[in-house]
């Protein structure tokens, strides 16, 4: 019988697949499974922010993102009045927008590119195989099974690996949704991610490679979801009608791609590491997307992840591993958490919007404290 590999990596994202790319890059034989064929479309905000830029330089992946995205300097928030506050990313830093699936299918290609990576499209990981109190591997369906030393857990918000392993997401009190979907002809793009506000929700427009183009996401309360009773294309077109200061600009705009959800966001695993495994990325839990560091959370803790995975592989205990893991993934997103819940106070309602962004207007220099740490 062939003998396991060193990791095994549930979930081909930016987690999965940049922590994968770190293990090989470390010399161990890995195999990155996911239930997806790529490239394929995937709801995201699809803006990385600088602190993620700065792991796709380390993984040797960003002249290729580059290249398929286009840079943006900072946020700008757009009241329903039309009033508007812009802040940029300190020192000169940027982000980049890139469409997920471009930046999904580059990352897994570098994974193919690597001897020491085997690709497994097109499996998904069912029922967990334990073998003296600790998971050895996964039967995968179709039939087949994935054997490994360790394995990491990231295979997104709903995880059925993590729900297979028995360990629960705590969902947040206040449900949020999200629609995305892409324009071309959009008038007005600029070098910044632009969120108008209004009530019960955002509109994130974030301008991509092609002028005129741009991903433009909703995300909306359950509650105001819920008015559509799941007609999504109804709740995305009406949302975009009635946001005076954007639908202007949108009036000679065509819809590219088919509009898809997801939520609802945020909420935390009971755990993230046990005897076998770690959860990394949105399958160890999630921060409301209002603060678009997505993406560069899950590169992060990627970096987080693989570090772990290697101590154990040396011979230190799960026990151990797993506690540092866990503080170390707190203090990851601690910032993040605290961005996150001081921008839907400040947004929770017209007169809330309204002297957040005149603040915001008024002191660059405070929304340039609000952005450090992106």
């Amino acid at each position: 019988m062939n003998r396991p590999d060193d990791v095994a990596v549930i979930g081909a994202g930016p987690a999965g697949t940049a922590a994968a790319l770190l293990l090989a890059r470390a010399g161990l034989r890995v195999t990155l499974v996911d239930k997806a064929r790529f490239p394929r479309p995937k709801a995201c905000g699809e803006g990385v922010m600088p602190s993620g830029v700065r792991v796709l330089e380390r993984l040797g992946a960003l002249g290729d993102v580059e290249r398929a995205g286009r840079r943006f300097r900072g946020i700008r928030f757009v009241e329903r009045s039309g009033r508007a506050a812009e802040g940029v990313f300190p020192g000169g830093e940027s982000g980049i927008v890139v469409r997920r699936e471009e930046l999904d299918a580059l990352l897994i290609e570098r994974a193919r590119a690597d001897a020491r990576i085997r690709v497994v499209e097109g499996r998904r990981a069912a029922r967990p195989l334990f073998e003296a109190g600790r998971l050895a591997g996964f039967e995968t369906a179709p039939a087949g099974q994935v054997r490994a030393r360790e394995f990491l857990v990231a295979d997104g918000a709903l995880s059925p690996a993590a729900e297979s392993l028995g360990v629960r997401r705590r969902l947040p009190r206040r449900r949020r949704f999200g629609l995305r979907t892409h324009f071309r002809g959009l008038e007005g793009l600029g070098a910044s991610v632009e969120v108008f506000l209004f009530d019960g929700g955002e509109v994130y427009v974030a301008p991509q490679r092609e002028p005129g183009t741009a991903l433009v996401s909703v995300l909306l309360e359950q509650s105001e979801l819920g008015r559509f009773a799941g007609r999504t294309r109804e709740a995305l077109e009406e949302t975009l009608r009635a946001r005076a200061p954007l639908a202007a600009r949108m009036r000679r705009a065509e819809r590219l791609t088919p509009i898809i959800g997801l939520g609802p966001f945020g909420g935390e695993r009971e755990r993230v590491s046990g005897p076998g495994w770690l959860l990394a990325g949105d399958a160890a839990g999630g921060v409301d997307p209002i603060t678009g560091d997505g993406v560069a959370l899950a590169l992060r803790n990627a970096e987080l992840a693989a570090e772990t995975l290697l101590r154990r592989l040396r011979g230190e205990s799960a026990e151990s591993t797993g506690a540092d893991y866990a503080r170390a993934r707190r203090a990851l997103t601690r910032e993040t958490r605290w961005r996150a819940r001081l921008l839907l106070a400040l947004t929770s309602g017209p007169a809330a919007s309204r002297a957040a962004v005149a603040a915001l207007s008024a002191s660059p220099r405070l929304f340039s404290l609000l952005l450090s740490g992106c």
